[in-house]
């Protein structure tokens, strides 16, 4: 019985270490060449519809913080006031579902959802409401070969799907737009 039970706790170890490794090695297969050109088309498709140096951009950097970094500093090039929030993941423990209700006196869960966004460089001249909201999707495939990415930019959602090639990706369709 004893043998039975530390077999049980080493292969629930090695499953666990497996998925740990499995998003660090994810994470380090990033394509950079792919969201060079997939942040490059993107600046210039947001040339097209919002007017560099006179549109601010609020960008919500989510997963991969490359890509925004990346997107970030193309459109800072490209002449875009840009301020960068980074959306955080919050991390669940095991007594997480004992704090949901409101303990009194407590702050509300807005003030908590706002607390779970960090700013990722120093404050910039914008002020928080001042500029448009950007926030990205990037989808990679691991083993597939459609890149996708949908930009929000304030209500409207612009999308584009790309194909692997060379010189890393190339457009697989025109973009698309849906606003209000």
């Amino acid at each position: 019985m004893r043998h039975l039970a530390l077999f049980l706790c080493f292969v629930l170890a090695f499953i666990l270490a497996g998925c740990a490794s499995l998003q660090e090695t994810r994470q380090q297969s990033r394509n950079a060449l792919a969201d060079d050109r997939i942040a490059a088309d993107t600046v210039n498709q947001l040339a097209q519809l919002y007017p560099p140096a006179k549109t601010q951009f609020n960008l919500i950097v989510t997963e991969p913080r490359e890509f925004g970094e990346l997107l970030a500093v193309k459109l800072r090039t490209k002449g875009y006031a840009v301020s960068e929030t980074v959306k955080v993941k919050r991390v669940l423990f095991a007594d997480t579902f004992a704090g949901l209700q409101q303990k009194p006196g407590s702050q509300p869960e807005e003030t908590e959802a706002r607390g779970m966004e960090a700013s990722a460089a120093p404050p910039t001249p914008l002020a928080a409401g001042q500029g448009t909201e950007l926030s990205y999707t990037l989808d990679t495939p691991e083993h597939g070969s459609l890149h996708t990415i949908t930009l929000k930019v304030g209500n409207s959602y612009l999308s584009r799907a790309y194909l692997p090639d060379t010189r890393g990706v190339a457009a697989a369709g025109a973009w698309t737009y849906r606003g209000q």
